[in-house]
């Protein structure tokens, strides 16, 4: 059992996809930002330069999606602002890469093959409309994630899922 949780439980799941001879056989996400994280409070923490931390969630993502950024702060390959999708998929490192957004055929099937060899995923998150300080949105744990006008949207109509990308 694989049991981790916020961002460390996303970077287990894209390390499940990427080892072609885990025996991991359950996987336990607790809070994992899954579709990644988008809102207006994910960079207020005080570990954050004070210049970041005013800026607004509409206009984190110019900063997050420079390659600069995304090599040194590991958020930023977390951050996911649906109104800039197109940005976010051809700029963002890590997540659209392991989400099955941007990659190849072969590596695709591989990463979908190793994900499948769990026998058990298990996603959870405590729900609520305040931020305690963990993933925003919390829904990204459970795979949905806010569309353009901020509607979510359930995990059964993402393109992740409905595209079966990586085997959900």
């Amino acid at each position: 059992v694989l049991f981790r949780s916020s961002q460390g439980a996303l970077i287990c799941r894209c390390v499940l996809e990427e080892m072609n001879d885990h025996r991991v056989q359950t996987f336990i996400s607790l809070a994992g930002p899954q579709m990644g994280v988008y809102g207006d409070t994910f960079f207020k923490s005080k570990f954050f330069p004070h210049a970041i931390q005013k800026l607004t969630k509409d206009e984190v993502y110019w900063l997050a999606y420079r390659h600069v950024i995304q090599e040194h702060l590991s958020v930023a390959n977390i951050w996911r602002d649906p109104k800039h999708a197109k940005e976010f998929v051809q700029h963002n490192q890590f997540l659209p890469v392991y989400n099955g957004l941007r990659t190849s055929a072969p590596t695709l099937a591989r990463y979908k093959r190793n994900f499948l060899r769990l026998n058990r995923t298990i996603f959870c998150v405590g729900s609520g409309s305040e931020y305690d300080g963990g993933i925003e949105p919390w829904q990204s744990a459970v795979w949905s994630y806010p569309d353009a006008s901020g509607t979510f949207v359930p995990m059964e109509q993402t393109h992740e899922y409905s595209q079966d990308l990586f085997g959900l």
